[in-house]
C-alpha cells in the first residue's frame, strides 16, 4: 500500500526518507548535502514535494518515494515527475502496480497529462515497461 506522509510525518521520518532520498536523486541534483537536505524538507513540508511510502501487507516500510509536480512553461504541459524511488527491502510486482495506480489518480487529480521520472536501473526500466509506459528516451547530461 502506498500512502503520501503529512507534513507531521515527514519531520518524524526524516532521518529514514533522506537515506532514501540520498540514495536515489535524480541525476539533476547538485549542490552540498546540508543545503540539498535542507531545501528538500522545506519542500516536503510545504507540499511542493510529496513524500509516499510503501507499507508490503502491514510489514513496516519497504520503499519510499518522492514526487514533485512540474510544468512546461512552453506548453504548460504538467506531468509528476518520479524525483526519488529507493526500496528499502524486497520489493513485488503486486506493489509496484498498486503503487502506480495510487500515483496515477494523484496525478489525474492535480492536472498532469503524464508521469515521468529518470532512471539508470534496468530493474525500473523493465518495470515501467511492464506497466505499458514507454522507456525510449535516455536522460543525457554535460558539466558547465
Amino acid at each position: 500500500m502506498l500512502v503520501k506522509l503529512l507534513p507531521d510525518q515527514i519531520s518524524k521520518h526524516w532521518p529514514t526518507i533522506k537515506l532514501g532520498m540520498d540514495n536515489s536523486l535524480p541525476p539533476t541534483v547538485a549542490g552540498s548535502d546540508e543545503d540539498r537536505g535542507n531545501n528538500m524538507l522545506r519542500a516536503l513540508l510545504t507540499d511542493r514535494a510529496q513524500c509516499w511510502i510503501s507499507n508490503e501487507n502491514g510489514t513496516g516500510v519497504n520503499g519510499m518515494l518522492i514526487t514533485t509536480i512540474s510544468q512546461d512553461k512552453v506548453s504548460g504541459t504538467k506531468s509528476l515527475l518520479i524525483y526519488c524511488l529507493y526500496a528499502f527491502g524486497k520489493t513485488y510486482k503486486e506493489t509496484w502496480v498498486e503503487g502506480f495506480e495510487t500515483i496515477k489518480r494523484f496525478a489525474k487529480g492535480e492536472g498532469c497529462h503524464r508521469i515521468v521520472g529518470y532512471t539508470a536501473e534496468p530493474k525500473i526500466r523493465e518495470i515501467v515497461d511492464k506497466l505499458g509506459g514507454s522507456t525510449k528516451y535516455t536522460f543525457v547530461s554535460l558539466e558547465v
